[in-house]
């Protein structure tokens, strides 16, 4: 095989020795011998009959490779020359990596450096990403109260998701105006009892429409009730102080009902907890406690669900079937944590297990698509549903490799999620000869969100710090 690539190093090499030789005499002349350039082409791969590049935005980048022709020869990657003529439509960098910024089209270039005699263009089209389908959410059954107004965008969706232009325009079908209206974009309004008909179609010149049958009815009753994390409540065994907001998660369906106020009764427990009208649940003292939770609607359609658990003297730690985990970094693959097969979630630092874990890529490493700048601070926040009184914490390590572990952290408290107030700092968890899981007090806090910061680390060895089970509790 040929190398255009080793036989430029050697050219120039036999320049630089005539140039020695002869000093700057501008009486030498001589001729580069380009005689192994000769019916040398090149072509952009992936290019149409029309000589055109179509790449579409949403892939963000492309790597472009070349073919040389005749086969037998070889011009190794980094022997070319990009350029676009007009670089707000994409960047390319020094390896041929296109980096897509926007729909449209420019002119592609490609040289070898060698011999820039030897080259070829191309049309680059950046195309958008088309919406192929519109999708209205299957069952739907879609009401709107007269004189109300309903947002239709939840009930309907674009495919493919990665569409350039999602947005929708919706109209009333003639020969439903009397019965519906459309006030702005998504949002309809019941003029009078009738079924309407609402044309959904994309705007971005696809072309692809869906028609949805909407219901404009009188009063619309609550049909369904549902617990959502409440449900993993049931069987469960509390401490006494905790505070639970089970109306955070429990939802009155359809969402546009007209009277979506629910009822919590307290069948079991009285003295045991306290709860109030919007479904705040506070223990107080050790025994068993069933709610029933009921539609309070004229229609009573809805079947009442009921949560059942117990308070104990003895737990200390918190439940955290309502608390949710979030972290202080998104990744370029929109995870806010590292995938470790099928652990590494932010909600397995809550799960009960100690074979799951957060994993976080530990700042300025990389695993996988995972890279963490090296002056980015991690942390992450527990919203542990309702302001929660607590005086020490439980954690445990991943394991006993030192590697993963976290050695120090701060703990932060905050009722906002924004103003956070410092609980204690630089507390020491890890390295050689710690424990894998431990228990360490706190002053008395009172706080919904807990945010802990990661202050040191193994820097030298280990990718990732990971983290099985983090708690509060009130001793």
């Amino acid at each position: 095989m040929k190398s255009i690539y080793n036989n430029l190093i050697g050219s120039f090499c036999l320049i630089a020795v005539l140039l020695l030789a002869i000093g700057c005499s501008e009486e030498y002349k001589y001729n580069t011998d380009y005689s192994f350039h000769d019916g040398v082409t090149l072509k952009v791969n992936l290019v149409d009959e029309n000589n055109k590049l179509s790449v579409k935005l949403a892939n963000k980048t492309h790597a472009l490779t070349i073919a040389v022709t005749p086969e037998d020869v070889f011009i190794d990657s980094k022997a070319y020359i990009y350029e676009l003529s007009d670089n707000s439509i994409a960047s390319v960098a020094l390896n041929g990596t296109l980096t897509l910024l926007k729909v449209g089209e420019t002119t592609l270039t490609v040289k070898f450096r060698g011999n820039q005699e030897i080259a070829t263009s191309c049309k680059l089209v950046v195309e958008p990403t088309l919406v192929s389908d519109v999708i209205i959410a299957e069952g739907s059954d879609i009401r709107v109260e007269e004189e109300k107004t309903l947002d239709l965008a939840q009930y309907v969706s674009v495919i493919p998701s990665s569409a350039d232009n999602k947005t929708l325009l919706y109209t009333v079908k003639e020969g439903s105006t009397e019965y519906a209206e459309i006030v702005e974009g998504s949002i309809v309004k019941g003029l009078q009892k009738g079924t309407a008909t609402i044309i959904v179609s994309a705007t971005d010149g696809s072309e692809i429409s869906k028609e949805l049958t909407l219901q404009v009815t009188g009063k619309i009753p609550v049909s369904e009730i549902r617990l959502s994390n409440v449900a993993k409540l049931e069987g469960k065994t509390v401490a006494i102080g905790q505070t639970f907001n089970l109306g955070a998660y429990v939802t009155a369906y359809p969402t546009n009902a007209s009277n979506q106020v629910l009822d919590y009764e307290l069948v079991a427990g009285t003295g045991v907890i306290s709860i109030d009208a919007s479904g705040v649940v506070k223990t107080l003292a050790a025994g068993d406690v069933e709610i029933k939770i009921s539609a309070t609607d004229e229609f009573q359609e809805a079947t009442p669900q009921a949560i059942k658990f117990k308070v104990s003297e003895s737990q200390t730690l918190f439940e955290r079937s309502l608390w949710f985990v979030d972290t202080s970094i998104v990744y370029a693959n929109g995870n806010n944590y590292t995938a470790d097969n099928t652990t590494g979630k932010p909600e397995h630092l809550i799960d009960g297990s100690n074979s799951t874990y957060l994993a976080l890529t530990k700042p300025g490493k990389k695993y996988n698509a995972e890279i963490t700048p090296a002056d980015h601070v991690l942390f992450f926040v527990v919203d542990m549903n309702a302001e929660q009184e607590f005086n020490y914490f439980y954690y445990r390590h991943r394991n006993t490799t030192v590697n993963f572990q976290v050695y120090a952290i701060s703990m932060f408290g905050s009722n906002d999620n924004e103003n956070f107030t410092a609980i204690e700092e630089d507390i020491v968890l890890g390295g050689p000869g710690y424990a894998v899981e431990l228990t360490k007090d706190l002053p008395l806090s009172k706080f919904r969100y807990i945010k802990v910061e990661f202050r040191d680390w193994n820097r030298n060895a280990g990718t990732n710090a990971t983290i099985a089970e983090f708690n509060v509790g009130k001793k």
